[in-house]
Parts: structure tokens; sequence; C-alpha cells
């Protein structure tokens, strides 16, 4: 999901340069703040030096694997039957099975009394 010219961008200057750990940091920031903003699912989760000097960040984004719902009593929040058709609430949501998963939908799921249960790969 994120995009290869965000990456590119953020190297631009430093082609064929030394990376210091500052740099390094910077960009790591700028690609978690990226998914923050956009209510992505994903981070670095590992930057590596190989031989050569090549630098390998690893992005890890949670992926929308099934999308289940059940609906809860607002008194007791123990489940009941929903009156609200899956259908509807399916259309509502943006985020889409194989999608990276997006936290502004829970706000949309909870007007719907819903707990949604999203079963996420990395």
């Amino acid at each position: 999901m994120l995009p290869s010219k965000f990456l590119t961008d953020s190297f631009r200057h430093r082609h064929g340069k030394i990376i210091n750990i500052r740099h390094l940091y910077q960009v790591v920031k700028s690609i978690n703040e990226w998914y923050q903003e956009r209510s992505l699912t994903g981070m670095v989760s590992s930057a590596e030096i190989l031989s050569g000097g090549i630098l390998r960040l690893q992005v890890s984004e949670a992926e929308v694997n099934d999308i289940n719902f059940r609906f809860l009593d607002r008194r007791t929040g123990e489940p009941t039957i929903g009156k609200t058709q899956l259908d509807t609430i399916l259309r509502q949501l943006t985020t889409k099975k194989g999608q990276v998963y997006n936290r502004a939908q829970e706000g949309m799921l909870k007007e719907y009394s819903l707990w949604e249960l999203w079963r996420m790969l990395q």
C-alpha cells in the first residue's frame, strides 16, 4: 500500500551516500506517520544493512483476511440478534477483504452497535 515514490523521495538526496542513523530514524518515522495519518495499520518492522551498503526496510501491514460481525446488546454487552442487514453494513465499509486494515472504520461499526471481528494477517 505504501507508494514506492514515497520511499524513493525519502532517500532521494542520500542515494549513493552514507546514511546516518538520524536520517534513517527520520525516514522510519515518516513512514510510520504516513500510515497513522491515513488510519491504516502498518509500520516499519525492521531495518537491516546488507552487504554492498544496501539498506532493507521491512514494512508490515495488517491485511483484512475476513470480516465477521456480531451484534451486541447495548445494555448488557451480550451477543444478540441484530436488526440491520449485514449487506447494509458491508456497503458502508470502505475497507474490503485483502486491503490494509483501516482503523477509521471502527467508529462507523460502533454506530451500528456491532462488535467487529477482523482477522488480520501481516
